[in-house]
């Protein structure tokens, strides 16, 4: 907890982040896929699968292998470094929500930010804290804006199903990892959710982070509304060798739990069974 107790869920939301420190009992979500899967077996074979590697490029490329062998060491390394570069803004994040966890205290009386002063546009808030209150206009659009999130995420929910391409059982995303599998869905919408994960099944969700990389260890092929073949779900999908079909927008609003699909990584095709 000492070296990684900024590590946040959602790394990439300053204000609905919540990191190890906030939330220790998370560590348990991690720690029981790794516990289901076969650690040691796992790092016997990445290495295992890495020298094989390493001896194949050295047989094709020959004379040219040293400095194929040199870029593949500064891509490994600086890997490190963007995680490491990640975990500082995660840090960052952390001491801005302590702010305006104080902001809202003052203002409103309560910690509970993400209904209060979360709801204010940056210059709003800025004006409030000159004054040092909440006009009757600032409570009006707290009042208005969390009133009327709920419709929102449900009209971006909607409007997902006419933008993404999709013919009856049949859904259409980007290929990140190649390969075809057959499977049961798990639909993992947060971190709390990780416990449903079983081995063999095939992880459906809005998108990964470092956070979900143990899910991997069990999922048998990956389906995200979101990403790219450079996204995290596609990079991580590629090391565990396991079919990966991303950014189809609204796989976890058509797939359940328990449905039974094919995810064609070869050519971006998600469909049922």
């Amino acid at each position: 907890m000492e070296d990684n107790g900024f590590k946040s869920d959602y790394n990439c939301y300053c204000l609905a982040a919540k990191t190890f420190m906030e939330e220790p009992d998370r560590l348990l979500n991690i720690v029981r896929p790794i516990l289901d899967a076969d650690e040691n077996s796992d790092k016997r074979e990445e290495a295992k699968d890495f020298s094989n590697l390493m001896k194949s490029l050295e047989k094709i490329y020959g004379t040219q292998y040293p400095e194929i062998e040199k870029q593949i060491k500064y891509f490994r390394y600086f890997h490190v470094v963007r995680e490491e570069s990640q975990y500082l803004w995660e840090t960052l994040f952390y001491y801005v929500r302590q702010c305006v966890k104080r902001i809202n205290i003052i203002l409103l009386g309560d910690v509970n930010y993400e209904v209060g002063v979360a709801n204010l546009f940056y210059r709003e808030l800025l004006e409030a804290m000159d004054r040092g209150k909440l006009n009757e206009a600032d409570k009006e659009k707290i009042n208005r804006r969390n009133e009327k999130f709920p419709l929102a995420m449900k009209v971006w929910d909607a409007s997902k199903l006419l933008i993404f391409k999709t013919n009856g059982d049949v859904l259409k995303g980007v290929s990140g990892s190649v390969g075809i599998s057959v499977g049961r869905v798990c639909v993992i919408n947060s971190p709390e959710e990780f416990y449903k994960m079983k081995k063999g099944d095939i992880l459906v969700c809005h998108f990964t982070d470092p956070e979900w990389t143990p899910l991997f260890k069990l999922a048998s092929a990956v389906v995200a509304d979101t990403g790219s073949a450079l996204s995290h779900a596609a990079i991580v999908a590629r090391e565990f060798n396991i079919p990966a079909v991303l950014g189809v927008g609204f796989a976890t609003t058509k797939l359940k739990d328990g449905d039974t699909i094919e995810v064609d990584g070869n050519t971006g095709i998600v469909k049922g069974c």
